[in-house]
């Protein structure tokens, strides 16, 4: 280690963040500073110190898709500290500004899983799907929601709905 972290001097990681930490204080407005700091404060899981500047760096951020990155990582830090309510707000907005972040549907999948409620995280699993580049992982995910629907939910109708709505795109593909 060459006591450099992100262009400020420091001989050892407590120095760094006190040292990041100042500098924020002075120039707050500096994303450079910011930015170094979220990253300490998230490596050392000081969720409740990285909230704020989080929060910093969505209302300062004007590119949507940049923004939506954002609000994920905002909203899987929410989710971690138990703030649900807070984290599938984040999540929403996030899939609203750009629906092609996938890992923000499947964040939300996973909280409506745990809280109980199947058909929307099954429902968020098909919003996943379709907007997944990958067709392998689109596949799992649409017939992983085909085969819930089916089953679990006993909705068949929207099972065939899912699968026939799937083969009419693969045979446009080919």
């Amino acid at each position: 280690d060459d006591g450099l972290a992100d262009g400020v001097l420091y001989y050892d990681e407590d120095g760094a963040l006190q040292c990041l930490e100042r500098l924020t204080g002075l120039e707050p407005n500096n994303t450079k500073w910011r930015d170094a700091l979220l990253k300490r404060y998230l490596a050392r899981e000081e969720f409740a110190k990285a909230g704020p500047l989080i929060r910093a760096q969505v209302f300062d951020e004007k590119d949507p898709k940049r923004k939506a990155e954002l609000l994920l990582r905002g909203g899987v830090l929410r989710r971690e500290i138990g703030k649900i309510d807070g984290a599938v707000e984040a999540l929403e907005e996030a899939v609203q500004l750009d629906p092609s972040l996938v890992q923000a549907w499947l964040a939300l999948q996973q909280i409506y899983e745990e809280q109980g409620q199947p058909v929307k995280a099954t429902e968020v699993m098909v919003s996943a799907a379709q907007n997944e580049s990958n067709r392998l992982e689109k596949t799992k995910l649409l017939f992983r929601a085909a085969e819930r629907y089916r089953g679990e939910l006993e909705r068949p109708d929207r099972a065939a709905e899912l699968l026939a709505a799937y083969f009419s795109d693969e045979a446009q593909i080919r």
